[in-house]
């Protein structure tokens, strides 16, 4: 598990892997990204949790907005798609913003926390 403060691009490839831009110092596993668990999916902890849906990606719901579950959970659909709400904000919980831009590039200003799945 790795943590950072530091402002944070996160993005998927087409295999599904998340990495940081210069911005942001990640931890990477051997093949230099932080990847995916065996479910596709990518978490932080309840300080701003990030996940992608089962093709490793986060995107927004059909009302464009991509919003958060009980657990803090930012959940995404099968458009493969990022949106911001119509603020241009999509909050993750208390702690930080989670963001995305036109080019479907989420950005988190939070501490961000990254589990691997083992």
């Amino acid at each position: 598990v790795v943590s950072s403060s530091v402002d944070l691009v996160v993005s998927t490839d087409e295999d599904g892997v998340v990495s940081a831009d210069e911005d942001g110092v990640v931890s990477t596993d051997e093949d230099g990204v932080v990847s995916a668990d065996e479910d596709g999916v990518v978490f932080a902890d309840e300080d701003g949790v990030v996940s992608t849906d089962e093709d490793g990606v986060v995107s927004a719901d059909e009302d464009g907005v991509v919003s958060t579950d009980e657990d803090g959970v930012v959940s995404a659909d099968e458009d493969g798609v990022v949106f911001a709400d119509e603020d241009g904000v999509v909050s993750a919980d208390e702690d930080g913003v989670v963001s995305a831009d036109e080019d479907g590039v989420v950005s988190a200003e939070l501490m961000l926390v990254v589990s691997f799945g083992t």
